[in-house]
């Protein structure tokens, strides 16, 4: 498929080094892109693997001096919302193998990343991760199949249905404030 087909092209990407800080940039991205395929090719334990050396990569990248990247090819926030993206993956992957306390923590730390982010991308991210929170995957599901539910068998612990139920309203606030700021903008309805 043309999935496999790029994934050497992104993984000869990804392993490649160089001194200067957008060449790190540039392989860093690459690596991202290969643990995305994976996943998307359920490599899930490759995937996993891919983005957390992706998230190490992005982590040297934020550690670098102010002169050391260009700021308008890379900011601190825009290295902020691609480690809240990886972390966001690696929960995604790891809900598919049913980790779900790992898949959970993952999304927590992107929650952490983020904060109380000011611009749209970072403020949408947020709302996904939200999302990611609030929802459980079923046994066998992508994580674009899950959808929002509780249980028929069983009782839910009312602290998860809390949780869940704070997540989605946090959600749809930040989705709902976007689409205000930005009604013109396909990505936030």
């Amino acid at each position: 498929t043309t999935l496999q087909n790029l994934l050497p092209i992104s993984a000869r990407l990804a392993a490649a080094t160089g001194d200067t800080p957008q060449l790190r940039l540039r392989a860093t991205r690459a690596r991202h892109r290969v643990g995305v395929i994976q996943q998307q090719l359920g490599q899930f334990e490759d995937a996993i693997a891919a983005l957390r050396q992706a998230v190490t990569m992005y982590e040297q990248l934020d550690g670098l001096d102010a002169g050391g990247l260009d700021t308008e090819a890379v900011s601190k926030e825009a290295v902020v919302l691609e480690l809240a993206r990886l972390h966001n993956s690696i929960g995604s992957t790891r809900r598919m193998l049913n980790e779900d306390e790992s898949a959970r923590e993952s999304h927590q730390t992107a929650l952490q990343l983020l904060g109380h982010p000011q611009s749209p991308e970072p403020r949408f991210e947020l709302a996904r991760t939200h999302y990611l929170l609030a929802r459980r995957q079923r046994p066998g599901e992508s994580p674009g199949d899950s959808q929002l539910h509780i249980p028929k068998r069983g009782r839910m612990d009312r602290q998860v249905v809390h949780d869940q139920t704070q997540h989605v309203v946090s959600a749809i606030a930040e989705l709902d404030s976007l689409i205000m700021e930005l009604p013109d903008e396909p990505r936030y309805r």
